[in-house]
């Protein structure tokens, strides 16, 4: 299980003060004719730009993820405001991890197709006891090793299956299932749900990692949101699973971020890149993704 390191309201404090002196020293070195000076009141602003970034995710993954904040409201605003100011002045700096970037941004044209690097199969139905009987046979036949456990049983989410892509950690790219061969390129909608990291935290990361999941809306967003729907005058949902469909499958990613999506991961695979004429990292899939093969699911 991942586990994200505790911050505190004390490390918060430590990080105003360390914004609050380098914007100090900034301003006096604006004066200074020494352009090596303000150089380094620069480089240390964006180091404490990027740490403090660093920090909003780990406290948003407590908040979201494992429901266990370790800070107030408060002080995360305050510090998402104080990252906002510093991205505002120098937007070059702005790292696709910042939480300031989940916000949705300009409404798509439409979507571009999205090709997985491996199938994304589903799961068949039965519906009486010849099905599961003549299922029990093909697995026997497949698995005939009585001494492993013959079946896994497992919940079943009811949403959108989404595929996020990482490169050495950092989410590139969120497709929808589609047919399974070919989906669509949902990455905007995604960066909106908090519950999707844009950068994984855990060490010892592959450089290439496909995680599959499920895009769910909670019986009580889904109530909220059918309620607003109706008072619009506005057609009503008729189940949480379309939902969620629905939402993420909005050209406006602002309609996205602002319904209470949560998006739970159940399989991980390494991918591994053959021989390509463009690197698939420099591409960042601009690329056809079936360069890519997969290997052995992640913790196998």
């Amino acid at each position: 299980m991942i586990t994200f390191p505790s911050v505190g309201e004390a490390h918060f404090a430590g990080r105003a003060r360390t914004f609050g002196r380098l914007r100090q020293e900034m301003t006096e070195q604006t004066m200074m004719s020494s352009g090596d000076n303000r150089r380094l009141g620069l480089d240390g602003l964006r180091d404490a730009y990027e740490a403090s970034v660093r920090t909003l995710v780990e406290w948003a993954q407590a908040y979201y993820v494992h429901d266990a904040p370790t800070v107030s409201d408060a002080t995360y605003d305050q510090l998402y405001r104080d990252v906002a100011a510093i991205e505002a002045t120098h937007p070059e700096w702005i790292s696709p991890s910042s939480p300031t970037q989940r916000v949705g941004g300009a409404v798509l044209p439409g979507f571009r197709k999205a090709r997985h690097p491996q199938p994304l199969l589903s799961l068949a139905n039965v519906f009486d006891r010849s099905g599961v009987e003549a299922f029990d046979r093909r697995v026997g036949v497949a698995a005939p090793d009585t001494t492993v456990d013959r079946f896994v049983v497992e919940p079943k989410l009811d949403g959108l299956t989404m595929a996020l892509i990482y490169i050495e950690g950092a989410l590139v790219r969120a497709a929808t299932r589609g047919d399974g061969e070919v989906g669509e390129d949902v990455t905007r909608q995604a960066l909106t749900i908090r519950t999707v990291p844009v950068r994984l935290t855990v060490d010892d990361v592959p450089r290439f990692l496909m995680v599959r999941g499920e895009v769910t809306l909670p019986r009580d967003a889904f109530a909220r949101l059918n309620e607003a729907r109706e008072t619009a005058g506005e057609p009503t949902y008729q189940n949480p699973r379309n939902a969620a469909a629905g939402s993420v499958r909005q050209l406006d990613p602002k309609i996205t971020g602002a319904r209470d999506l949560r998006f739970t991961a159940y399989a991980a695979t390494e991918l591994q890149q053959i021989a390509l004429k463009t690197p698939l990292d420099e591409a960042m899939f601009e690329a056809d993704v079936r360069a890519v093969v997969t290997a052995a699911p992640v913790g196998d």
